[in-house]
């Protein structure tokens, strides 16, 4: 049997199982959603997938080596490729000239922290890399981790899983794991003060504010210090960072260099915070100069052949093993590769440079030939990059209310830190709706839980 074949396999006798009748498996995410955390249960509980889904351990892992190699990398493209002239780099992935000099703070003074989160499909052979999202800002830590845990908890899935050999692996967990580090020379033995530090109030409803919500709780149960508080909380007294009376050892940041510059008084907020990072009496984690990997032009400069003579033949293996063929699209593209681009369009997709939770995505297999032509003009306007399209497998779910079957696509999240691996998980939609699976886009959306074989 092969590696790809034991997940399969799983899935198979899951499903079969939730098919053959209710002896509890199919509707075994009530019982989930039942104990999540508050938070959670708010902004996620409506949006379980019935099942979770299985991958194998070795093909996660090795999936896990290339992502490590595909960060170091991207965060080696200033050196690399412009000798360290941070100018023509910020020039070459679009970014706007206002942020550059926010990015730059603080860079070359230390290596940049592996710390981010790689979004890919697997496309029945193989995981291949959509985008890589190198902040401290990333989600669904607290979905991989927490749907799991409760699952593997229940009688059902108990059951299921008897004799057979999976496990996960906690995002939070990881986080935990590096706080701790991170803030040990501070701390002095005592338990570590960590801060996750906003920039500005969000609706208390809103799903990124219950999302930071939910983080802290799951970092409180696993006995981390944690406070939720904003930029303009924060005090300085005798060369520390003081937040409700307490010391601060590390800032877990929430906020973004864009955010800062919109912001009114936005840099003005964050300059305590950013000048006692520079002097050693806080840990910020992670560094702005995170902006600099942020843009989708790091993978167009990654797959580019005219720059593969700048990469050693092993890391050339791993781009071509996870990286989907990737073109920078500006104002200096050729006519003849937009031609091609224009006939090939059932093949690809059109992401802006920077954007987020889908903004600007368009599928070239959903646009009319006029509509695709057009896309391409206004996208290479504001810069973008043009993708090969990547076809995800079909995962099948049952209806835990009708008992229908029914396809699905799986979007993964896989989360590195400084230790390697640390967990996954999965937004799905249905096969036939929109082409972006993420929240933001589609209501249609859900989360599931990641178990490997």
């Amino acid at each position: 049997m092969s590696d790809q074949a034991g997940a399969a396999e799983l899935t198979a006798a899951y499903v079969e199982e939730c098919r053959a009748g209710d002896g509890g498996l199919r509707g075994v995410m009530r019982s989930v959603r039942e104990r999540l955390n508050e938070p959670m249960a708010a902004s996620i509980g409506h949006r379980l997938f019935p099942r979770p889904l299985f991958a194998d351990r070795r093909e996660l892992d090795a999936f896990g080596a290339d992502a490590l190699a595909i960060f170091d990398m991207t965060v080696s493209l200033p050196r690399r490729l412009f000798g360290d002239d941070l100018f023509g780099y910020c020039a070459a992935i679009q970014m706007p000239p206002a942020v550059v000099p926010v990015a730059l703070r603080g860079y070359g003074t230390a290596k940049e922290p592996t710390y981010g989160r790689a979004d890919m499909y697997h496309d029945g052979t193989r995981f291949q890399l959509l985008e890589f999202n190198i902040d401290s800002q990333i989600g669904g830590l607290d979905n991989g981790g927490e749907i799991p845990r409760l699952l593997a908890g229940t009688e059902a899935f108990r059951r299921f899983m008897a004799d057979r050999d999976v496990g996960f692996v906690h995002p939070v967990e990881c986080l935990a794991a590096t706080l701790r580090k991170l803030a040990a020379p501070l701390a002095a033995g005592r338990d570590p003060a960590v801060a996750m530090l906003q920039l500005r109030r969000l609706p208390s409803d809103s799903k990124d504010y219950l999302g930071r919500l939910s983080l802290q709780h799951v970092l409180r149960r696993l006995g981390i210090n944690v406070q939720l508080g904003f930029l303009d909380q924060i005090e300085e007294r005798e060369g520390r960072l003081y937040l409700a009376d307490g010391p601060i050892d590390v800032v877990l940041r929430l906020f973004g260099g864009y955010e800062m510059l919109i912001e009114p008084g936005g840099r003005q907020l964050a300059e305590p915070l950013l000048r006692a990072a520079e002097q050693g009496s806080v840990v910020l984690w992670t560094p702005l100069t995170s902006l600099l990997f942020v843009s989708k032009r790091c993978l167009a400069l990654l797959s580019d052949p005219r720059y593969h003579d700048r990469f050693s033949a092993g890391e050339l293996a791993v781009i071509d093993r996870v990286v989907p063929w990737t073109r920078a699209l500006d104002s200096g593209t050729g006519e003849a590769e937009l031609a091609e681009w224009r006939r090939d369009k059932d093949n690809l997709v059109i992401k802006p440079s920077f954007s987020h939770s889908g903004e600007g995505f368009v599928a070239g297999w959903r646009s009319t030939e006029q509509e695709w032509a057009e896309a391409l003009a206004a996208a290479a306007y504001i810069g973008a990059v043009v993708q090969r399209r990547i076809v995800p497998q079909p995962e099948p779910m049952v209806n835990p209310d009708t008992g229908e079957l029914a396809d699905w696509h799986a979007a993964w999240g896989l989360f590195v830190a400084p230790d390697g691996y640390a967990g996954a998980y999965v937004r799905l939609l249905p096969a036939d709706a929109s082409p972006v699976i993420n929240f933001h886009a589609s209501p249609e959306t859900r989360v599931g839980g990641v178990f490997v074989t």
